[in-house]
């Protein structure tokens, strides 16, 4: 738990942040190909509570107690893709979910040209999107993504490419 400044207050389990209003942090990964022209977006598994079934970042992580932002990025990369990219911090911003504010870091990397499977709890399929799909899918149907990933495109993919 954090407070409206993003310092750490105390812990909860994750089930009930929400719930309670806490605020709260997590870690948000963007993986473009080599050329930076695609990003691989993960499609949230249909049996999960929030969002199932829409197109989410790369990966996204609600951090461990005492877990940095950069520690719950890289080892949920790890968990949910099994590689370990060089990720770069483009920073952190406040959204706000239901009566909480979430606080979300967000890091690039390159997925490259690798082949990646997806932990198939959490992800019900990986796929590479051009970022002209992506702006045309945002255009025509923004609910096709999660709230938190259409805050992170809009802030931070333009930085990331760039």
């Amino acid at each position: 738990m954090v407070d409206d400044q993003d310092r750490v207050v105390g812990t909860a389990p994750r089930g009930t942040v929400l719930d309670d209003g806490m605020n709260f942090r997590t870690a948000h990964v963007l993986l473009f190909s080599a050329d930076l022209r695609s990003l691989l977006l993960q499609r949230l598994a249909s049996g999960r509570d929030r969002h199932a079934g829409r197109w989410g970042s790369s990966v996204a992580a609600y951090l461990q107690h005492g877990e940095s932002y950069r520690q719950a990025a890289e080892r949920r990369v790890q968990e949910e893709l099994g590689i370990v990219p060089a990720l770069e911090d483009l920073g952190t911003v406040p959204t706000r979910d239901r009566d909480s504010t979430k606080f979300v870091s967000v890091f690039s990397g390159e997925v490259g040209d690798r082949t990646v499977q997806g932990d198939g709890t959490h992800i019900d399929e990986l796929r590479q999107w051009s970022l002209d799909e992506i702006d045309r899918t945002l255009a025509d149907d923004p609910d096709a993504f999660t709230p938190t990933f259409r805050v992170v495109y809009a802030r931070f993919v333009d930085r990331a490419a760039g």
